[in-house]
């Protein structure tokens, strides 16, 4: 018997003092500095502001540039060693050959992947396995003041940089020591091999004194025998396991910070490469790709090859990994379409499955969307994230809303970043004997988010682990292998039917509002765009402006991005994306208004004093008052048509005149107002019945002190606050009545406007918001009479329905669900609908509807949503 917690002490100590002695200084780095506040490019790096820095100097602020120049003479005594370059700026770098080419990239260490001792940032690089001495070291390094988490480190100081020598043999011993400790580590208490393994490094350590090359030696005989042992030969798990940098193209940083992040990653991953045989590769998103091609054609080329080789896997098939649920299935087949696309022209092949880790929540809609895009296959894991029920499958098939299905694999760990210990393998297998399957399982390892990928400790753990007893064989290899096995043993794997709902980030649905504003025009402005533009083509001979529409298309992916269009990043990207939509919104609307021109030029309106045409691009008829100079004008379009119009001929005289009595009221509908402005009743007069049990169109403000991601689950506990009504006009307009009333709350003013046609069944209201409001959030509310326990939603191409009970934990847990542009409660011979042209967050308890119209979360972004906000909603009863 032996006291463990003791010998472990020892152990761990012994590797750390192994460790301490395999890079051996030489000498420092001497560097000079060319700052500058944004990227300067390899010919312009001697442009920004000179200095000289040393370790302890600081360099920069938060997101400033500079290129380092490094130089030193290795020392003679280095002759014959290995020798390499240590180098942390507290920041991330890009190290150029001298030909001007991306080599390899440098990550400090982050205390957020300070994992088993390994420490997986990218700080050592390699210069000579056998150093002649007097050589002179000389290489440029483009450098950026932020972690890989876009923070300041050590408030921008230079950490290290120095020539060292590495120890070979003190390296292999404190790698084997890692692996071995760690698997006993998470052997049971009942396991023998965990007393086997620890006795042996025990001896290990009871070997070590003087730390020397015989010692060494001595101690890599005993780890080598140990690590050589294989496991059984039917093992009921195999591991594939790749190597990948899951790299958010915005987040705590801007755009410009992510082109450099992934140059940085991608000269990481070939300089591994390299150096390990069985290494495999994989990055995602072509537009990453894109970028790299644009700005780093050395780098991209070298990326190619690797390709080529069969080394670098294509990861999945969208162009982003976007969001899921707030974007149009347009956008999701467009995200497959030119994902493809960009592989086969660039690489000349295509993907057959989709890889999203990190995205928050998936639609119902997506395996329609993907079989009919040609992807089979699905993989995330981003449901282990849920707050209150364990997803039930790793390996299972996803059915979708017309009956389509694909194959999906859950890496069963729950982390896209595995460290791939022992630690790993052993959540791996008790995770997925959870579930009650076996077989087949993937093992994403590596540091995302420019920490540059994998890092030699991952190579070096999986080298020794491939298949040790007590774990489970390893290999290395890619993730469309790892499918094809799968899929030929999946008939009788589960079946998930509809969306895979994500029990957290529930606020992503609202924050950052005037993007999603953005985004929903966007997608119907491009949609107009291409009907008019082909119809142009078609009946004028006019060219398709199929590169500029491509251009917009694409920047509109961009930012469909899991942290941009969530409202998940930083201030500045949300900002930067908000002068971009604006931007492509003129784009968009010059090239569908030029059509539309075009088009209205072909059609005849002789006989009319003042013609125009109006088009209808929807699916459907419509009746639709014209405004006029002089008055309105009664439209009826029939559906993908147009009319012609005389608007010299119209139908009411553009008049307002005050109404004395508070209420809306037509042929359908009779809306009454109570004195604090909410609604008392809508009576539908066809039907003969009042439509609501509570005053409704209530202005509810809640505390909301999570960050942009989440809500509250207990929001719902407070008391809410009620805006204030401040004033209220009753008027007819032409062809409306109209209720204008206006509110404040704290420092904020809203204003509404109800409006009810004359011949109209929607109550359509409008809404300008000045929002100042920080850690608050703005629902509205209704409460319909309508006995029902579902709740249906539009989603893409489609609708589902949900819960309005809370009976169980998974229909608790969805307290708030995302939809498109209405939500519905029915019952035999009712339909009640909240329609909305920019929200997607609602909630529905029996019959309670909610809206969440805007928030006021400072972080990660500091007030967000602060300022003008016009949107409009209204309810639709049939």
């Amino acid at each position: 018997m032996f006291n463990e917690k003791y010998v472990i002490e020892n152990i761990r100590r012994s590797l750390m003092m192994v460790k301490s002695r395999i890079y051996d200084k030489l000498c420092d780095l001497d560097m000079e500095i060319y700052k500058s506040k944004e990227p300067l490019s390899y010919k312009m790096r001697k442009t920004g502001e000179y200095s000289r820095v040393k370790p302890g100097d600081k360099w920069g602020d938060l997101f400033d540039c500079a290129w380092f120049h490094c130089t030193a003479v290795v020392p003679e005594k280095a002759k014959g060693k290995k020798v390499v370059y240590v180098i942390d700026i507290n920041g991330e770098g890009l190290i150029y050959d001298s030909d001007g080419c991306p080599e390899r990239g440098i990550t400090n260490i982050n205390s957020e992947f300070d994992r088993a001792m390994g420490n997986p940032g990218k700080r050592i690089v390699q210069y000579k396995d056998k150093a002649d001495g007097g050589e002179k070291v000389d290489f440029w390094m483009d450098a950026g003041c932020n972690d890989l988490f876009g923070k300041l480190r050590e408030n921008g100081t230079v950490k290290e940089a120095y020539i060292a020598t590495c120890d070979d043999l003190a390296r292999d011993l404190f790698y084997d020591g890692i692996v071995l400790l760690t698997q006993a580590e998470n052997a049971s208490a009942q396991d023998p091999l965990r007393y086997e393994i620890l006795d042996l490094l025990q001896k290990c350590h009871l070997i070590l004194r003087d730390y020397t090359e015989e010692e060494y030696k001595q101690c890599l005989e005993l780890t080598k025998e140990r690590l050589s042992k294989t496991g059984g030969d039917s093992p009921a798990l195999n591991l594939t396991a790749f190597g990948h940098a899951h790299l958010d193209l915005a987040w705590w940083w801007p755009i410009r910070e992510t082109k450099r992040k992934g140059a940085r990653t991608f000269a990481t991953a070939l300089d591994l490469l390299d150096r390990y045989d069985d290494y495999r590769f994989g990055a995602s998103q072509p537009q990453l790709f894109q970028w790299i091609k644009e700005d780093y054609p050395e780098l991209y080329g070298k990326v190619k090859e690797a390709v080529k080789d069969g080394r670098w896997e294509l990861l999945g098939a969208v162009w982003v990994e976007g969001d899921s649920n707030l974007v149009s299935g347009e956008s999701l087949i467009r995200q497959i379409l030119y994902g493809n696309a960009f592989w086969e022209k660039e690489f000349g092949q295509r993907t057959d499955f989709v890889w999203m880790p990190d995205t928050f929540g998936y639609t119902a809609a997506f395996p329609q969307i993907m079989k009919k895009s040609g992807i089979k296959y699905f993989s995330t894991i981003k449901l282990s994230w849920s707050l209150f029920n364990k997803f039930p499958y790793t390996n299972f098939h996803w059915r979708g809303l017309d009956g389509s299905e694909v194959l999906v694999h859950m890496p069963p760990e729950g982390n896209y970043l595995s460290e791939a210990t022992a630690k790993s393998v052993a959540k791996i297998k008790n995770n997925i004997a959870s579930t009650g399957q076996y077989g087949e399982a993937l093992l994403p390892f590596g540091i995302g988010d420019g920490g540059g990928g994998p890092s030699p400790c991952h190579l070096e753990y999986l080298k020794r682990q491939k298949n040790l007893p007590g774990l489970c064989p390893i290999e290395q290899g890619t993730m469309a292998d790892f499918f094809k096995r799968l899929d030929a043993r999946s008939t009788d794997l589960p079946v998930w039917d509809g969306e895979m709902y994500l029990e957290r980030h529930l606020g992503v649905f609202t924050s950052a509002a005037r993007n999603k504003k953005y985004n929903r025009q966007m997608e119907f402005l491009l949609r107009d765009t291409e009907i008019f533009s082909a119809l142009a083509m078609k009946l004028v001979g006019s060219a398709y402006p199929q590169e500029e529409i491509e251009r917009i298309w694409k920047e509109v992916l961009l930012y469909q991005f899991h942290d941009i269009l969530p409202g998940t990043s930083i201030k500045r990207v949300h900002d930067e994306s908000l002068e971009a939509y604006a931007q492509l919104h003129k784009d968009g609307s010059k090239i569908r208004q030029g059509a539309a021109e075009l088009l209205a030029e072909t059609i005849s309106t002789q006989g009319l004093k003042e013609p125009a045409v109006v088009f209808n691009t929807l699916s459907s008829s419509r009746a639709y008052w014209l405004e006029t100079e002089k008055g309105y004008k009664k439209l009826s379009i029939p559906a993908m048509g147009y009319c012609a119009v005389d608007l010299d001929d119209i139908d009411i005289i553009s008049k307002t005149e005050v109404k004395s009595e508070s209420i809306l009221e037509n042929d359908y509908l009779r809306v009454a107002f109570l004195p604090d402005g909410s609604i008392g009743s809508i009576y539908h007069k066809d039907i003969a019945r009042e439509l609501l049990t509570e005053p409704s169109n209530l202005l509810l403000v809640y505390e909301d002190i999570p960050n942009a991601w989440n809500l509250d689950y207990d929001y719902r506990n407070q008391i809410p606050r009620r805006a204030q009504l401040t004033g209220c006009r009753f008027v007819k307009e032409g062809p409306a009545e109209k209720a204008i009333q206006t509110y404040s709350y704290g420092e904020s003013s809203i204003q509404l406007t109800l409006t009810l046609l004359s011949d109209g069944d929607i109550l359509d209201i409008s809404a300008d918001v000045d929002w100042k409001e920080k850690n608050s959030m703005l629902r509205v509310q209704f409460s319909p009479d309508v006995k029902t326990s579902e709740v249906i939603s539009e989603i893409q191409f489609g609708h589902i329905s949900r819960s309005t009970k809370k009976n169980n934990i998974y229909e608790k847990a969805q307290m708030e669900i995302p939809a498109h542009r209405w939500i519905s409660l029915c019952e035999p011979g009712t339909n009640f609908a909240l329609l909305n042209d920019c929200k997607y967050g609602f909630s529905v308890y029996d019959n309670v509807v909610e809206m969440n119209l805007l928030r006021g979360t400072q972080f990660p972004g500091v007030d967000l949503d602060k300022g003008a906000h016009t949107f409009r909603y209204g309810i639709y009863i049939d």
